[in-house]
């Protein structure tokens, strides 16, 4: 009944769970120190949270597909700025990180609003398990695949990977939104 929550869900686990398994060893390659590294990963998260609640409130108000659309690909497009302003400004990379997890942190919650918004209240626990599920296997697979494109291209190539998941999902919950 939504699919745009469940290919969402998977992608979201997709970029997360590689986060969460290589942003440290990026980080550690390109450079930065012990202090360095815990500040890159607390600033993602603190971008999460910070970004968490104007994100909802604007996805309770419009189209849950439009606003995953547009967040998706914020998210991508940030990325890719990340990987381009690190070679000239290696300072960029704290700030445009913590709006990269203010914008990657919000794509899973905004999958499974969307897909409660569609359900029936006594279909909501299976749905919501069904996208956890999807999210885990995401998860699970993320740090492979980035891990691949790491190994081939150096590890800031995984910024590049956040951009190359998001950006189809982008244009994929664009198509199925509801006309503007």
């Amino acid at each position: 009944v939504a699919p745009v929550g469940v290919v969402g869900s998977l992608v979201s686990g997709l970029a997360m769970g590689a986060f969460w398994g290589l942003a440290p060893v990026f980080a550690q390659r390109i450079g930065l120190e012990l202090i360095g590294i815990s500040t890159l990963m607390s600033l993602v998260i603190l971008g999460g949270a910070a970004l968490q609640y104007p994100i909802g409130r604007y996805s309770d108000r419009h189209d849950r597909r439009r606003v995953l659309g547009k967040v998706t690909a914020a998210a991508a497009i940030v990325a890719v700025a990340t990987l381009l302003l690190l070679q000239i400004w290696r300072d960029s990379l704290y700030p445009l990180m913590f709006l990269y997890g203010g914008l990657a942190f919000s794509l899973y919650p905004i999958c499974v609003a969307h897909m409660v918004d569609h359900l029936a209240p006594e279909e909501v626990l299976a749905g919501s398990s069904g996208l956890l599920l999807l999210h885990g296997i995401g998860a699970a697979l993320g740090p492979a695949f980035a891990g691949v494109i790491m190994g081939l291209l150096g590890s800031q190539a995984l910024l590049l990977y956040f951009a190359l998941v998001l950006a189809p999902l982008a244009l994929f919950a664009a198509r199925h939104a509801t006309p503007a």
